[in-house]
């Protein structure tokens, strides 16, 4: 086999992973929820906006639409409307609420906030900081819904419910078993993980080829051109692959690695991780992630996240991952996964279009 590749706007395209409240038809029925009959959205409680026409804004909720001013906000214009809601507007230079995007965000109501919480909680709901804010009896957490928008939920502040911590102990327990559950196969070393890998790959190219990518294509025999697959799980990465000479019997063979992701030890999925002097990835990452899947009914459980806690781990050092940019499930799953899987100085910028992240991992 003799590929080479050239690949200038592909290092580290990830397929597909949902997030848990856009699971597919045919998934596993989720658990029951004792929390579902107490999530119970009230009202439109909050709206806000970040906006470069902030006092344009700010004179239209004054003038046209007649609202009260609040005085003495900590931060933006605070308006109230007759039954107490309120509109904030923040100017582009305020960095604490640059998450929002350019969207208004809207605020739900809930009836019981920490219910509520821990329901969106269960469901896989990615909020976009760790902890709830909580302030004058109220308690708030801002998450991405399923369009993509930025929105929240807002409710009384009853975090320390009793129901709240047995339910958090419940997901607590769920994770501990999750983590002894999944697991990573070295793919170049395992009989049984190469035959896998060599199977799973084609469905894995067939599902990236739904997004803005034409480095695959088939063939008149039906194959996906070009086959990568031996260079995954051979023990010795082939010379045109690597920036720099290193024989077979190099210690630190092999640079491209395929690991097997098994749940309970069947396999599940895959991970391909690229190592310096892998020549399709940054001189300047230590390692990168080049190709992850996970079948269908194994995303939105959890075992993705596990995988990416192993590998990192596994590969201290500097690392780089890239997602094709109308990829939006992968988006999503990185922006949720990476700050709870030790990743540490985490960055993400745009690049050819392409979303990339850049963190450390100290192993």
């Amino acid at each position: 086999m003799a590929v080479v590749w050239s690949w200038p706007r592909r290092i580290g395209r990830i397929s597909g992973v949902p997030v848990r409240y856009t699971r597919p038809a045919d998934a596993s029925p989720l658990p029951a929820d004792p929390l579902a009959d107490d999530m119970k959205v009230r009202s439109l409680g909050w709206l806000g906006v970040r906006t470069a026409s902030a006092a344009a804004m700010c004179d239209f909720c004054r003038d046209v639409l007649k609202l009260e001013l609040l005085p003495n906000p900590s931060s933006g214009t605070r308006f109230e409307l007759s039954d107490g809601t309120e509109i904030h507007v923040y100017g582009p230079d305020d960095t604490d609420h640059e998450f929002f995007g350019t969207s208004p965000v809207v605020g739900l109501m809930v009836e019981s906030f920490a219910s509520a919480h821990a329901h969106m909680t269960e469901r896989g709901v990615e909020f976009l900081y760790p902890d709830p804010q909580r302030h004058g009896g109220k308690a708030w957490h801002h998450f991405r819904a399923a369009d993509g928008n930025v929105y929240e939920i807002i409710g009384p502040d009853d975090l320390g419910s009793p129901e709240r911590d047995r339910v958090r102990a419940t997901v607590q327990t769920k994770d501990a078993t999750l983590a002894a559950e999944i697991g990573l196969i070295d793919g170049w070393a395992n009989r049984e993980a190469r035959e896998f890998f060599r199977n799973v790959w084609p469905m894995y190219v067939h599902e990236i080829s739904g997004y803005d990518t034409e480095f695959y294509r088939l063939d008149s025999t039906g194959r996906w051109i070009p086959n990568l697959v031996d260079d995954w799980i051979s023990n010795a990465t082939r010379p045109a692959n690597l920036r720099t000479s290193h024989g077979e019997s190099d210690l630190l063979q092999p640079f491209q690695r395929a690991h097997v992701v098994t749940a309970g030890g069947v396999p599940i999925g895959f991970a391909c991780v690229g190592l310096q002097p892998f020549k399709y990835m940054p001189e300047d990452a230590d390692v990168t992630i080049a190709e992850f899947f996970l079948a269908h009914k194994s995303r939105g459980t959890g075992a993705g996240r596990r995988a990416i806690e192993l590998l990192v781990k596994q590969y201290p050092g500097r690392w780089h991952l890239r997602a094709i940019h109308d990829n939006r499930r992968a988006i999503r799953f990185w922006r949720k996964t990476l700050p709870f899987v030790g990743a540490l100085d985490v960055r993400e910028r745009s690049m050819d279009g392409d979303i990339v992240w850049e963190f450390t991992a100290g192993g």
